[in-house]
């Protein structure tokens, strides 16, 4: 009787000290990368921190979940992407999807869509229907910015797309001749247009590239791995009663796109 006790106490004891390391793993507060410069998904203007459809969508979503946010700025997309994988940070506020970074991170539901379009200088003779039709041409793009896993592959391969940090930098390289098109997001690309005055010498050309939906992408290695599914009802939920789209209609408003 006495043995039964003991191995009944140390059995109490096991699982009373699993129940402990369990809800000490909650994930009570959340840590998220976003660049300060995807217009109007997420982004800084000067000193002023945090703006954007991304960032809104997830003010709303944790605050449902009980959830503290903290945002982590300026860190370049590249580190950021290794900060995730290696689990010093949580998530990401905002990611496209590829097959090889679906290996690396745990996405959440879509809650965004964007279309990717080349520009180029009006007075060029590049006119784009077709990815091969960029061969021949001199690109620029973000470093570290996927466009989809069948862009990407057909980039890598066959164009020639100079990479540089920082979206200011890609107009820049265009508006010099220093690039005959630059690949970005419409929203972005357009706010940049408008930021550098220069309608009258950029404009987009052809189709869009891709269409990509926007997804939270989270580290497989920290504790917060286990809210997705939780995260990924609550933007089903927000999709069902309205309010994602009152959201993105709100900061549509406030920034100025459509």
């Amino acid at each position: 009787m006495k043995n039964f006790v003991k191995i009944l106490s140390l059995a109490v004891l096991v699982f009373s000290s699993f129940f402990v390391g369990e809800s000490k793993a909650v994930c009570e507060k959340i840590r998220i990368a976003y660049t300060d410069n995807w217009f109007p998904i997420a982004y800084d203007d000067g000193d002023k921190h945090g703006f954007g459809i991304a960032l809104a969508v997830q003010k709303e979503m944790f605050q449902r979940l009980g959830i503290s946010v903290e945002y982590i700025r300026e860190i370049p997309w590249l580190r950021q992407l290794a900060m995730v994988e290696r689990g010093d940070i949580d998530a990401m506020a905002a990611l496209y999807f590829n097959d090889e970074r679906a290996g690396k991170f745990t996405y959440s539901e879509p809650f965004y869509t964007t279309t990717v379009h080349v520009y180029k200088r009006r007075n060029s003779a590049l006119e784009y229907t077709q990815l091969e039709d960029l061969i021949d041409y001199r690109g620029v793009a973000s470093r570290g910015a996927s466009f989809g896993t069948d862009f990407d592959s057909f980039s890598e391969k066959n164009l020639n797309i100079h990479r540089v940090n920082g979206t200011e930098k890609i107009i820049q390289m265009l508006v010099k001749n220093r690039a005959d098109y630059m690949v970005l997001p419409r929203s972005l690309a357009l706010n940049l247009i408008n930021k550098y005055n220069v309608s009258g010498t950029i404009s987009q050309n052809g189709p869009p590239i891709t269409i990509n939906n926007i997804h939270m992408a989270f580290s497989r290695k920290t504790e917060c791995r286990a809210i997705v599914s939780k995260v990924n009802s609550t933007i089903v939920d927000m999709k069902a009663d309205g309010t994602l789209a009152e959201l993105v209609e709100k900061q549509a408003r406030l920034l100025g796109f459509n």
